[in-house]
């Protein structure tokens, strides 16, 4: 399965974009830790509910490509 992501990878510039951004959101949510206090939880949930939508459209496009999940994706 890992062999069949990583083709899916390499081969859909489309996929790669979605897989870069959702790394891209999860440092932003690591990092927003040292955001000021008043604009913190705004944008803690901004990048959580980013991180889901990302998730989502991957699951999508491993089902598409019929790449099996066995466990859900982790956050």
């Amino acid at each position: 399965m890992l062999r069949q992501i990583d083709n899916l990878f390499e081969l859909d510039e489309e996929f790669r974009v979605l897989c870069e951004d959702l790394a891209d959101v999860k440092t932003a949510l690591n990092e927003c830790r040292h955001l000021p206090a008043d604009i913190r939880d705004a944008r803690r949930l901004e990048y959580e509910e980013l991180i889901d939508s990302l998730a989502k459209e991957i699951e999508q496009a491993l089902s598409r490509a019929n790449v099996i999940l066995l466990r859900p994706p982790r956050h």
